[in-house]
Parts: structure tokens; C-alpha cells; sequence
């Protein structure tokens, strides 16, 4: 009967986080850059092997518990390594990538991030930054990128800029158009280094590993959505708030059954 409510909780502990998380991508369905959070389970160790790891555990294979098991645990969680749907939105500083790949970042605090969100803004001294304020923009060497500043090396008054697929900047104004000699600054990853990609809030990504992207393609003016799926997100949270509730129900069913247990424990038939 313990083992039993302890199966029990634990299943509704793992619905209960993927409720949580469901929610979550569910709530940043239209977040550019964001890329969904994906839970991945194990099977939990019987409880006399979770319990007993000493050189005698293998002498307990044959006990009742072990031919139970423990029910399921959360193993890891990953982040949704798929290409967004690409939406046009025609502003200049928006833009979206296509293949693996990052844009590199500089957080106000945590120093260098990457991001698949491409939804900049200029500040007030010209600098390029992410559209919360927090991060500034980087080349491929790393440096902060000012749009006054390019467009006054350049003799370009009121520059506009422009970027190649290959993440060339150039800058176009009342002095005419100039290539700048620099590119926005791309990253990616192995498929190890990757996936250990830890997140810092919804968009912004830390982690080790990063080189040069090679097969990544700017796209000016148009932002990579969300790997979100409104309607598959939605079924899923129907089966699992069932399932949740199977598992509550199961769990106030022996509870029940273990008061009446202790309730009669003892007591002698008249």
C-alpha cells in the first residue's frame, strides 16, 4: 500500500512539471526566437535498489519491490533544437536565421549569450541591442556594434543598415551606400555542445563550444517565430491533466483504504 501512494506521487509529480512546462510554451507561443523546453522521463529504481547499494544489493534481485518498480522521474530537460517558421515584418533592425546558428549577444550581467531572437532596436547612443535593453549586439570579433559610429567611419549621414545573408553589414544614407568590412556576429555548435545549451530566461542561451557559424543565412527584416504548436500543445495538456487526475484519484483511493486499515487494525469481530 506504501509503495503504491509513493508511485503514485511521484506520477503526479511528473504530470505536475509537465503541466508547468507545457504552460510555459504555451505562454511564449508568440516569442520571437523562442524555442520550446522538451522533457524527456526514466524509469525510477525499485525501492529496495534506491535504497540498498551496498556489495549485498544483488542479493536482494528476487525481492517482492524489485518486481514492483518505482515508476517514472523526470531524466533531463532539452532545448528544442528545430527551425522556426519564418514571419516577415519588414523592419530593418528584425532578423531571422536560417540553419544552425546564434546571434551573439553581450548580457548586461552575464556576459556573453546567444539567441535565436533577432528583434533589435538602436539605443540612444546609436548601439545596436536586443529589444528588452538588456544585451548588446556583436560582431564577428566580438565587438559592440554602433550605427553612428559605422556610419561616420563611412561618411554616411543618417545611415540605414543594411545586411547580406552572409551577416555582411554595410550602411546606406545621404553620403551613399559603403560595405563596413564587419558581419553581424553568428555562432553555432556541435550537436553535443549543444544540446547542453543551458537556458536564461525565454530566449537568451549560455554555454561552451561556440565557433564560427558556417551554414547559417541572415534574413533582414523578418523574425524567426516560435517552435511552440498551439494545437499539439493544447491536446497534451488535456492527456496529462488526466493523467494527473488518475494519479490524485489513486492517491485519495489508498489513502482511503490505509485509514480503514489502521482504523480496524486490532479490533475483534463481536
Amino acid at each position: 500500500m506504501l509503495h503504491g501512494i509513493g508511485v503514485s506521487c511521484t506520477g503526479a509529480h511528473v504530470e505536475m512539471a509537465r503541466l508547468e512546462n507545457l504552460a510555459n510554451n504555451l505562454a511564449n507561443l508568440r516569442t520571437p526566437g523562442f524555442r520550446q523546453d522538451l522533457l524527456s522521463f526514466m524509469q525510477r529504481p525499485p525501492a529496495s535498489l534506491a535504497h540498498d547499494s551496498g556489495p549485498d544489493a544483488q542479493d536482494h534481485r528476487h525481492n517482492l519491490l524489485d518486481l514492483q518498480g518505482g515508476g517514472v522521474q523526470l531524466a533531463q530537460s532539452r532545448v528544442d533544437g528545430r527551425q522556426g517558421a519564418l514571419e516577415t515584418t519588414g523592419n530593418e533592425l528584425d532578423f531571422a536565421l536560417e540553419g544552425r546558428g546564434y546571434f551573439m549577444l553581450e548580457h548586461a550581467r552575464h556576459g556573453r549569450v546567444y539567441s535565436r531572437a533577432g528583434a533589435f532596436t538602436q539605443d540612444k547612443d546609436g548601439f545596436l541591442i536586443s529589444r528588452d535593453g538588456q544585451s548588446f549586439v556583436l560582431d564577428h570579433e566580438g565587438r559592440r556594434l554602433n550605427l553612428r559610429e559605422l556610419g561616420r567611419a563611412l561618411g554616411v549621414s543618417g545611415a540605414r543598415l543594411e545586411v547580406s545573408e552572409d551577416g555582411s553589414l554595410a550602411v546606406s544614407g545621404n553620403g551613399g551606400a559603403a560595405q563596413t568590412g564587419r558581419r553581424l556576429g553568428l555562432a553555432e555548435f556541435s550537436e553535443q555542445d549543444e544540446a547542453r545549451l543551458s537556458k536564461l530566461g525565454h530566449t537568451l542561451l549560455m554555454g561552451q563550444g561556440a565557433r564560427p557559424a558556417q551554414s547559417v543565412r541572415v534574413k533582414q527584416g523578418a523574425l524567426e517565430m516560435s517552435t511552440s504548436d498551439a494545437t499539439l500543445l493544447m491536446a497534451e495538456m488535456v492527456n496529462v491533466s488526466r493523467a494527473f487526475e488518475a494519479n490524485m484519484k489513486l492517491l485519495k483511493l489508498q489513502d482511503q483504504t490505509l485509514g480503514e486499515l489502521i482504523n480496524n487494525a486490532g479490533q475483534q469481530p463481536a
